[in-house]
C-alpha cells in the first residue's frame, strides 16, 4: 500500500475507452484525449493543494491502474508529466519526503488523496478535485 497524492478516474475512462477500442475508433480517440486533458487538470489541481496543504512541492506518487487507456497513454501522459517539470523516482526515494510523515487521521470507507487526507487533519476546508467531463460519466452508466 502507497499513499496515493495524484488520485484520479482513469478507471472510468478505462471502462469508456475499453467499449471504443475496436468498435468506434473515433469515440476512442475521443475518450483518449479527453482522458488527457483531465488527467492534467488533476496534476495541477493537486499542485497548487499541495502547496496550500503542506506549503511547498513534493515528491507526488501518482495512481495509475493497469488498464488500456494507460497503455495507450502512456507515453503522452509520461510526456505531460516531464513538460510540467517531473522526473520519476522510486515510491521509496519519493517517501523519504518529510511530508509523507505529517499526521493522517482519515478513517472511513473512501479512498482518496493523502492531500485531502493532510487537509482534512489539519482542519482545512475541504476543495474537490476536477471532476470527470459529464459525457463520460454518462457513457460510464455505472459500469460493467
Amino acid at each position: 500500500m502507497a499513499p496515493v497524492t495524484f488520485d484520479n478516474s482513469d478507471w472510468m475512462f478505462s471502462w469508456v475507452y475499453a467499449k471504443a477500442v475496436g468498435s468506434d475508433a473515433g469515440m476512442a480517440a475521443r475518450v483518449k484525449a479527453e482522458y488527457l486533458r483531465y488527467m492534467e487538470s488533476v496534476i495541477v489541481f493537486f499542485e497548487e493543494r499541495t502547496r496550500e496543504v503542506v506549503g511547498r512541492d513534493i515528491p507526488q506518487v501518482l495512481l495509475l491502474h493497469t488498464n488500456a487507456i494507460n497503455a495507450d497513454a502512456m507515453g503522452d501522459l509520461m510526456a505531460m508529466l516531464r513538460r510540467r517539470g517531473y522526473r520519476f523516482v522510486s515510491l521509496g526515494e519519493a517517501l523519504k519526503d518529510p511530508a509523507y510523515r505529517l499526521p493522517e487521521e482519515y478513517a472511513g470507507t473512501g479512498g482518496f488523496s493523502w492531500i485531502h487526507r493532510w487537509s482534512k487533519t489539519k482542519g482545512m476546508a475541504g476543495k474537490g478535485e476536477p471532476g470527470e467531463p459529464e459525457w463520460i460519466v454518462k457513457a460510464f452508466g455505472g459500469g460493467q
